[in-house]
């Protein structure tokens, strides 16, 4: 516990003295295979069809930010979405109850300045790196999950 204590304040000084690279390293971005429309449809799509995954809703954040007075961004879709079976397994201890703030998960997708869609999520890899026992493996499990309906969304290099 202590090693992880010690490496997560060294991961935040970091952070701070590298700004940009400890967003990188929270968040996952990476160039999808389709159209900004396909790439919602399809992550719908995918995550409807995989067992226990639910979607909550689609924000059309862009739309959102002008009827709330901000200027225009483009298109930017934040997708929240959730597993029952894994989330009553975190949130069934209390101690855990307070990672709800990462639930429901959500993949964010969005047009940039040079035409393509991006695909944007939480970097599961580092969550479980900060995990241990029961949390753990939980974390695992939904990640491993996420990677397989996430994976065909990737686009070819």
């Amino acid at each position: 516990m202590l090693t992880c204590t010690i490496f997560l304040l060294a991961l935040i000084f970091i952070g701070f003295y590298f700004r940009g690279s400890f967003l990188n390293l929270m968040i996952k971005e990476f160039p999808s295979a389709y159209s900004y429309e396909e790439t919602v449809s399809k992550i719908k799509e995918r995550i409807s069809s995989k067992k226990g995954w639910h979607i909550f809703g689609v924000i059309d954040q862009g739309e959102e930010i002008v009827k709330n007075g901000g200027e225009p961004v483009g298109k930017i879709a934040i997708i929240h979405y959730c597993h029952g079976k894994f989330a009553s397994m975190m949130f069934s201890q209390d101690s855990r109850k307070k990672i709800s703030v990462f639930s429901p998960k959500a993949i964010s997708v969005y047009e940039k300045s040079d035409g393509k869609t991006y695909i944007a999520m939480m970097n599961g890899q580092l969550m479980k790196f900060f995990s241990s026992g029961d949390m753990k493996e939980i974390v695992k499990a939904v990640s491993g999950e996420v990677r397989e309906i996430m994976s065909p969304l990737h686009q070819k290099m």
